[in-house]
């Protein structure tokens, strides 16, 4: 839909006269994004086009303003009549390869037009050096309809009724996510995975910070809650080999029409995790994932309420701590001491007698990781397996 426009500059410069053929190219008009539109109000469109064959800006060679006018295919009248215009300065640019790129301020086109939001129109770039000065050379008209972008308003405006912005659902997603620990920086959104320090002690491992960026550019206001979950699965169901881990659960999260909001989360990942009466040991080379949901109104209406993201650990926890454990009776059970069986209670007891802790294993290895999450001491634990006295340093 976009066609080439091609100018002829004149420039004087110590009376020396010089000719530079530059193209406007890729001129497009479009609907612009929802964060910038406002309910109840008319569309509002961008336009945005590039100035290609210089290297040198075109305010430094004399343009002062872009300016653009619109009006229907068919008017062809003198384009300084047209309908529609608005200006941009010539200073206000994007570099792009072997030229600048110039965007307007958004434009509104109702009540300008008799067959708006439908119907077939032009949009002319032209380039001003002030003092009534065009950069155009040749016949005003004969040239106008030759040198203009053309659209369709229906090719991407099909669903603008009657040229009234109404929508009043919220449009939520993910922007950013990124993963920090130890000053190692991941980032979700470029597919990097991260390895993360992992122990089944707390002190052992630093805090891991998750920063979300959320947005809405919908246009009513998202109430709703967000939780987020591990799990050695990437998708999470029902069932009895699901596992996940609810670092939180539905909490509460409400972001404005047009609006972005950025979440830290600060959080320690321990080496085994528990959920209920099942665990979940997190492994080196092992690939697990942290699952993020969105739950709230009009979810239908959102690009997504779940996100993904891959993660894996490096273990830190038993080559820095010291655990010594002698059994003073023991059970013939004991034998089985790393065999997955049917769970039981053992019970922590300090030097007093006194319990301070029960705890659901399922045998001598989980009891061993239980009381390296004890603070230094002196304990002795109870259970099936036999009483025996450990030490944690």
């Amino acid at each position: 839909m976009c066609k080439k426009i091609t100018f002829f500059f004149l420039f004087l410069s110590f009376s020396f006269f010089c000719f530079a053929q530059v193209t406007i190219e890729n001129v497009n008009f479009t609907k612009s994004p929802l964060n910038v539109q406002n309910v109840g109000k008319p569309y509002e469109f961008d336009l945005t086009f590039d100035f290609k064959g210089l290297s040198t800006p075109p305010n430094q060679l004399g343009i002062a303003q872009f300016y653009y006018f619109i009006t229907e295919i068919g008017d062809n009248s003198y384009f300084a009549n047209w309908p529609v215009s608005g200006f941009k300065y010539a200073g206000s640019y994007q570099n792009i390869t072997n030229g600048f790129r110039f965007s307007f301020e958004q434009i509104q086109l109702k009540n300008k037009f008799p067959n708006y939001p439908s119907g077939s129109y032009k949009v002319l770039i032209m380039a001003y050096r002030g003092g009534n000065q065009w950069a155009f050379i040749g016949g005003y008209q004969n040239h106008i309809n030759n040198n203009t972008y053309t659209f369709n308003f229906n090719d991407f405006c099909s669903d603008c009724g009657d040229g009234i912005y109404y929508d009043k659902h919220p449009r939520f997603y993910l922007t950013k996510g990124t993963i920090k620990q130890d000053g190692k920086t991941w980032d979700f959104f470029k597919n990097e995975v991260p390895v993360i320090e992992s122990s089944l002690y707390p002190s052992d491992v630093s805090e891991t910070k998750f920063t979300f960026t959320i947005n809405n550019d919908g246009g009513t206001a998202f109430n709703a809650y967000w939780s987020f979950f591990i799990s050695d699965k990437n998708k999470l169901g029902t069932g009895s080999s699901i596992f996940a881990h609810k670092i939180f659960y539905k909490r509460p999260l409400t972001i404005g029409s047009g609006n972005e909001k950025t979440m830290i989360l600060n959080e320690k990942i321990l080496g085994r995790l528990w959920e209920g009466n099942i665990s979940l040991n997190l492994l080196p080379n092992k690939t697990y994932y942290f699952h993020v949901f969105f739950d709230g109104n009009e979810m239908s209406a959102f690009n997504s309420w779940k996100y993904v993201f891959p993660f894996k650990v490096k273990r830190v926890d038993f080559s820095s701590r010291r655990f010594k454990s002698t059994f003073f009776k023991q059970s013939l059970l004991q034998s089985k001491n790393n065999q997955k069986e049917e769970p039981y209670n053992i019970n922590f007891y300090n030097l007093s007698g006194i319990k301070i802790m029960t705890k659901e294993v399922h045998n001598i290895e989980e009891e061993n990781e239980a009381s390296l999450l004890q603070p230094k001491g002196v304990y002795i634990i109870k259970s099936k397996k036999g009483d025996r006295k450990v030490y944690v340093d």
